[in-house]
């Protein structure tokens, strides 16, 4: 699952009234602990609107980003919410993969895990070169 798949589905019950770019710098917030919390705050509204409609990767903030991950103030976040809530979450994640697995009892534990899955992913992955980009 993408970060911007992953977002959308999120966005979609907990956005609020919140621009995407404001959503997608509160959800990385919500994951990171406080020592990273400046660099996240220096970036602009339209890389993190480009974050979230996957028009840019994670990969580059994902390095900055892993060895400070609070996964748990993630999860507490997400089991705060309503029943309705965790299992709309749910089902809509398991309609894009079926093997998340995610109902209302285990959503903050699953959308934690995916959380972190999509960082490391991002992290692990090979940036591409400015010449590969231009020629995909």
């Amino acid at each position: 699952m993408t970060f911007s798949e992953f977002a959308g589905v999120l966005y979609t019950f907990l956005g609020d009234d919140m621009t995407t770019a404001d959503f997608t710098k509160a959800l990385l917030m919500s994951v990171t602990d406080e020592e990273v919390k400046p660099l996240l705050k220096e970036i602009s509204p339209n890389t993190y609107k480009s974050y979230f409609n996957g028009h840019r990767s994670l990969s580059g903030i994902s390095r900055r980003l892993i060895g400070h991950l609070e996964l748990e103030q993630f999860a507490d976040f997400l089991k705060a919410q309503s029943e309705w809530v965790k299992e709309d979450i749910g089902n809509t994640l398991d309609r894009i993969d079926a093997s998340n697995d995610v109902g209302i009892f285990n959503c903050h534990i699953a959308c934690a895990n995916i959380f972190h899955e999509i960082i490391l992913e991002a992290c692990l992955a090979k940036r591409r070169s400015p010449s590969q980009a231009h020629k995909h």
